[in-house]
């Protein structure tokens, strides 16, 4: 497999170099860079660095991945290259993850995956019209899916899948977009979505790296501010309390109690022993 790895990568750099010569005799990206040609194109002779790595040597296996795709992922970048180019360009990294051709060191598939990443959420080309422009959008989606959703997807950072949903985002609510474009972008998000949910279980929580450590401040932070906050509050509550109702914080002692009670049935009884006397004089 690692053998006819080569033979794959000889033939996507011969499609591309194709078409960026074929680009180069345009009439139009003369009249914007009439200084470069295939023979002073830098691109073009990165490619022909590439020829001769890989006629050198015999496996796959003994490149590292960087050196067979940052040809291509110079190509993405690039700003003075046509829609056609750039998108056959993806899909020859496309064409690499699909086949495995990155390899299993983590390493060397941990910088190979991040460069690939950032080239491909950062990418430029010369735009021509909305049906070509959107088929190399077309293929930005493809190839961030199977990016993040292939075995070399694990090495990938947490700031990169971040930038890799939110190109996804940015296309899928693009109102000037086709709609069946939209919809792809929503498909390819979802199924980003749903394989970080799967793997959900094997991560691990490093409370060394700066943004969990920011995390677990502020939600100390607004604990502690809850807490004093309802403090406050309570503190506040209770002091209101005994300064609009004083009369039911006194306590009244039982002996002052007993001597009222004691008083006012005295007083009772004198009345009625005089109503009573007043009663038996009217009679007679």
């Amino acid at each position: 497999m690692m053998v006819n790895g080569l033979y794959v990568v000889q033939g996507e750099a011969n499609a591309v170099v194709a078409l960026l010569k074929k680009a180069h005799r345009g009439w139009n990206y003369q009249a914007l860079h009439p200084s470069i040609s295939d023979d002073n194109d830098p691109l073009v002779r990165n490619f022909s660095d590439l020829r001769d790595v890989l006629n050198s040597v015999s496996d796959l296996s003994e490149m590292n991945p960087d050196t067979f795709v940052s040809p291509f992922l110079d190509v993405i970048k690039s700003d003075v290259t046509n829609g056609p180019v750039t998108a056959r360009s993806m899909s020859a990294v496309k064409k690499f993850i699909d086949y495995d051709l990155l390899g299993s060191n983590g390493i060397r598939v941990s910088n190979a995956v991040e460069n690939i990443a950032n080239a491909v959420t950062k990418a430029r080309f010369v735009g021509a019209d909305a049906g070509s422009d959107e088929c190399v959008l077309l293929e930005i989606l493809k190839l961030l899916r199977t990016l993040l959703l292939a075995p070399c997807g694990r090495f990938l950072s947490n700031e990169s899948v971040c930038e890799m949903m939110q190109s996804c985002f940015r296309i899928s609510f693009e109102s000037t977009l086709s709609e069946l474009l939209r919809k792809v972008a929503e498909s390819t998000l979802a199924d980003m979505t749903q394989l970080l949910f799967t793997r959900l279980p094997t991560f691990k929580q490093d409370i060394r790296h700066p943004y969990i450590r920011k995390l677990i401040m502020k939600t100390h932070g607004e604990g502690g501010r809850r807490k004093r906050r309802y403090y406050h509050r309570k503190l506040k509550v209770s002091e209101t309390d005994r300064t609009e109702s004083p009369i039911e914080n006194q306590v009244v002692p039982s002996q002052e109690i007993s001597k009222d009670m004691q008083e006012e049935n005295l007083t009772i009884q004198s009345e009625s022993n005089v109503d009573q006397h007043e009663v038996e004089k009217n009679g007679r």
